[in-house]
């Protein structure tokens, strides 16, 4: 499990996932957004939340949590 904050030019919001089990998990998504695969990242957050983000338009911290 993750917390993602996710800084836009239209606020900030943090949200923990349970798409990206590790943040290699994470790291991964984000290499296929690099090379092309995909053009968004999309997660399911804790509070039943779809969420969708370009990574080219934020700052996407990922922090790994342990429960």
């Amino acid at each position: 499990m993750v917390e993602l904050t996710i800084v836009m030019n239209c606020g900030t919001g943090t949200y923990e996932t349970e798409t990206f089990e590790d943040k290699k998990a994470f790291e991964r998504a984000i290499r296929n957004v690099q090379i092309g695969n995909e053009t968004v990242i999309t997660f399911t957050d804790e509070r039943k939340r779809f969420i969708s983000v370009s990574p080219a338009n934020c700052i996407i911290e990922c922090t790994e949590l342990k429960r």
